[in-house]
C-alpha cells in the first residue's frame, strides 16, 4: 500500500527506461518494455512499487521527482484493509510486513506525502508535481 511516484521531465535524445507498465496521461499502458523520450521532452507520472521508484530516480537522478506515498500509520493501513473484505488475514499480513519494510526507505525520496485523506494527499502530490515541472 506504499507508493512511488515519479516525474520526469526534459529527457535528452535517447533516454530510455524499460518499463511494464506506464501512465501516458489517459489510460495506463501495459507490457511496455521501453519508454523512450525525444530531444523535445515529455513529462511521464509513474506509479511503481518502492524499488521502481528509486531505481528510476537514481537512472534520471535531478531531471525525476520521487514521490512517497505512505499511510499515517500500519495501524491505519490494517484498518484499512481489514475494511475493505477483500484479502484474507494472511494475505493482510503479508501486505502490512512489505509495507513496513518500504517505509523505511521513505527518507531516500524528495518528498513524502501521508495519504491520511485522500482528496487532500492528491492535491498535494498534484501541487509538488507542478511546481517540480515549473
Amino acid at each position: 500500500m506504499v507508493k512511488s511516484i515519479i516525474s520526469l521531465q526534459q529527457m535528452n535524445s535517447g533516454n530510455e527506461l524499460k518499463i511494464k507498465n506506464f501512465w501516458n496521461g489517459k489510460r495506463c499502458i501495459r507490457d511496455v518494455t521501453t519508454v523512450r523520450f525525444s530531444a523535445k521532452g515529455h513529462t511521464v507520472l509513474f506509479d511503481v512499487d518502492v524499488v521502481g521508484g528509486l531505481n528510476i530516480k537514481k537512472k534520471f537522478g535531478d531531471n525525476a521527482l520521487s514521490i512517497f506515498i505512505q499511510p499515517p500509520s500500519v495501524e491505519v493501513l490494517r484498518q484499512r484493509l481489514t475494511g475493505r473484505g477483500t484479502d484474507a488475514p494472511e494475505k493482510i499480513e503479508q501486505r502490512l510486513a512489505k509495507a513496513e519494510y518500504e517505509m523505511t526507505f521513505a527518507d531516500k525520496f524528495d518528498t513524502i506525502i501521508v495519504n491520511d485523506k485522500l482528496e487532500e494527499a492528491f492535491r498535494e502530490a498534484e501541487k509538488k508535481v507542478r511546481d517540480f515541472l515549473k
